[in-house]
């Protein structure tokens, strides 16, 4: 079994112990087992170590965000020079987009949450920048939806990430409805 699959079920086990569902007596002994008789404390060493990991990685994320919120409501409320935070904004999402293993490590895969935040940017931008610059035609604020909902669908279907492909079916889905109707 190799180590991945090893440190899963280990902290599956703990998991168990911790909540009960087994007797501890068969907890010790799977956690021997499978643990290749390393004493426990090794095994709760890695796991703190996992720990600090992800929450570090969320910490970038918190902060991630903040910029994204910050960037999006400058965004909305500057209009005296609403291209530089629009710009800005999409410059930060496109650097999400690119720079998401950054945020990653090894204990926590953390790009399916920054391309979220991206997307949720990218979204907001297009839609500052058809408010700003395009109020009067509908047919542009479609094409911009659409361009959105495709991001979505091929980032989707490129990392296997389902609520990205079913955002974009959906997004395309609900713009033709639209246009019928």
């Amino acid at each position: 079994m190799n180590e991945q699959r090893k440190k899963i079920v280990i902290a599956e086990i703990k998991y168990w112990k911790k909540s009960k569902l087994l007797p501890d007596h068969y907890c010790d002994f799977l956690l021997t087992l499978y643990s290749g008789g390393e004493d426990e404390d090794d095994i709760t060493a890695n796991d703190s170590m996992n720990e600090r990991a992800k929450s570090s990685v969320w910490k970038r994320l918190f902060g991630v965000s903040v910029i994204g919120i910050v960037l999006l409501v400058t965004m909305f409320l500057m209009t005296s020079t609403p291209l530089v935070p629009t710009l800005a904004t999409v410059l930060f999402a496109v650097a999400l987009f690119f720079g998401a293993k950054w945020l990653s490590q090894d204990a926590y895969d953390a790009r399916p949450v920054a391309w979220t935040i991206g997307s949720f940017l990218l979204l907001g931008a297009s839609l500052h920048a058809w408010d700003v610059f395009f109020h009067d035609s509908l047919y542009v604020l479609i094409g911009l939806l659409v361009l959105n909902c495709l991001l979505w669908l091929s980032l989707g279907r490129r990392t296997k990430l389902l609520y990205f492909t079913i955002s974009g079916f959906a997004g395309l889905g609900l713009i033709a409805i639209f246009l019928l109707l």
